[in-house]
């Protein structure tokens, strides 16, 4: 592998991924010896697209791979690991038919590096279904993210003394893993 001295330059290349949906944890209540869901693979490749600097001013590289729809790959790497090892961390989302499967850290072996082509293959043990496409921007903005309207309602009225102010636990969810994602890029001048 060649360390790239300049910055880098694609305009060309294509990604290969494969999508391994997984089924849904168990219901509790399920009757013995009923099957749960099978999981589905796809397998799908995307041409490379967007601006020819991959380079973003948060010293990350993002390449962009695109069909003619809103359906694609992005990978994101930190430049500084990029240029510095084979191996490393980094971030890969695939949208399928408009679906949004989001891994934070996948394994990414980079197998050629230079000011104008780059290759690797990439592993995302942990991928999780994700409302958003980044090939389809929606401007609109999620009930649960606006701010709530103003309150008529008087406030409540403090405990009386000498109760203890209970107050529950913040409930924070983590989405279940719902995929898993592995594939390889290629990208040149």
């Amino acid at each position: 592998m060649t360390t790239p001295q300049g910055p880098f330059r694609f305009t060309t290349g294509e990604v290969a991924v494969s999508v391994r949906r997984l089924p849904p944890p168990l219901a509790p209540n399920r009757t013995p010896g009923e099957s749960g869901p099978s999981s589905d693979v796809g397998c799908f490749r995307y041409p490379r697209w967007g601006p020819t600097d991959p380079v973003v001013p948060v010293e990350s590289v993002v390449l962009a791979f695109r069909d003619s729809g809103v359906d694609g790959v992005i990978l994101e790497m930190p430049l500084p690991d990029l240029v510095a090892r084979p191996r490393l961390t980094g971030q890969v989302g695939v949208v399928i038919d408009g679906r949004h499967y989001q891994a934070a850290t996948c394994q990414i072996e980079t197998t050629e590096l230079t000011d104008t082509r780059a290759g690797g293959v990439f592993t995302c043990p942990s991928a999780v279904l994700d409302e958003t496409n980044p090939f389809a921007p929606d401007d609109d903005i999620a009930p649960s993210d606006r701010s709530p309207e103003p309150s008529t309602t008087p406030p409540a009225l403090p405990p009386a003394p000498g109760l203890p102010l209970t107050v529950p636990p913040p409930v924070t969810e983590t989405a279940a893993p719902s995929a898993t994602i592995s594939g390889w890029y290629r990208v040149g001048d």
